[in-house]
């Protein structure tokens, strides 16, 4: 029998796929199947190209970030993203993703370096997400209903927990015999002097400038490409929605995918396009469209195509080695 604290947490991962077969049970499924008779498939592979372009550019702003510890090949790090993406997809607020730390685990790349990697990473994101998103509400809120009282409590709120992780931070910083007594407070205290310790190493290193710039770039490029994705999958079901559109409201969908109630943002991503696509006028069945084709063909799809060409070059490669063996 499980504990009543992992049965809970069991029916909370299960509220996003849950709305997702409420969703599946209200809308018009015959007419869902004749808009996705009405693909124009000329831009969804346009949108697969720059599928492929975010992955390789995420996998890049990886690279260079672990390029601070260890210099590693480009594929070897493409391979440990695509792994990444396929347990971040399966598994609650995309916490699977820390998953590809042991795949590029070496002698000189401890684990701890390879998590703070990741947490880099990943806090690009997070920041990326957090400020289109809430640039997003602020170009949104006179259609989402906000007032300005409301988008000035929400910058508040931001700027607050900014101030949080500051004062963490700083108290993580004393001595051990000041710590607090409160066991959660001074674990995280431990984990955040860990972490500012590791930050403090980097920040000194020779090549973090250049890090620093080049990461940043290539975090521009990947979600640039991403928005793309976005907006051709949109032309290709022949709706007429702005680029800008899709940037603002698409981050907000982002924050909402980090939160652990879903799996693959199923049920709370369709849940958010419905209602945004509703200020345009655009039908539920095509809000439920545009979500299905960004997970099923521009994730799931696109991350095979990255495991058949490995699978193909792997054996090309054994092929080639054996024949020159032979020779």
């Amino acid at each position: 029998m499980l504990p009543i604290k992992n049965k809970l947490k069991f029916v909370i991962h299960l509220i996003g796929p849950a709305l997702f077969v409420f969703l599946l049970w209200r809308i018009d499924l015959r007419h869902f199947v004749s808009i996705l008779g009405t693909i124009q498939w000329s831009y969804i592979v346009v949108a697969v190209i720059f599928q492929i372009l975010v992955f390789i550019l995420k996998s890049e702003r990886w690279r260079a970030i672990i390029s601070i510890f260890e210099k590693i090949k480009a594929t070897h790090v493409l391979k440990a993203t695509m792994y990444g993406v396929l347990y971040a997809l399966i598994t609650p607020a995309r916490l699977g993703e820390g998953f590809k730390a042991p795949l590029i685990k070496s002698e000189t790349m401890s684990y701890g370096k390879a998590f703070l990697t990741i947490l880099m990473d990943r806090l690009l994101d997070a920041i990326t997400i957090i400020l289109t998103g809430y640039f997003g509400l602020v170009y949104l809120h006179k259609s989402l209903g906000l007032s300005l009282k409301s988008l000035v409590l929400i910058a508040a709120g931001l700027i607050f927990s900014g101030a949080v992780c500051v004062v963490l931070v700083y108290w993580a910083q004393r001595s051990h015999q000041q710590e607090s007594k409160v066991k959660i407070i001074a674990r995280l205290c431990r984990y955040s002097r860990l972490v500012v310790d590791k930050i403090r190493l980097i920040i000194k290193t020779e090549n973090f400038g250049r890090v620093f710039l080049l990461t940043n770039v290539l975090n521009t490029l990947a979600f640039a490409a991403y928005f793309l994705t976005i907006y051709f999958i949109a032309l290709s079901l022949n709706l007429t929605v702005s680029f800008i559109f899709i940037v603002l409201c698409y981050s907000i969908i982002a924050l909402l995918a980090v939160l652990p109630i879903s799996i693959s943002g199923m049920g709370t991503r369709d849940v958010a396009l419905i209602y945004f696509f509703g200020f345009l006028n655009i039908s539920a069945e095509k809000a439920v469209a545009v979500s299905m084709l960004d997970l099923v063909l521009m994730h799931y799809g696109v991350l095979l195509l990255f495991f058949v060409f490995f699978g193909i070059r792997r054996i090309i490669r054994v092929r080639f080695w054996n024949k020159n063996i032979i020779m």
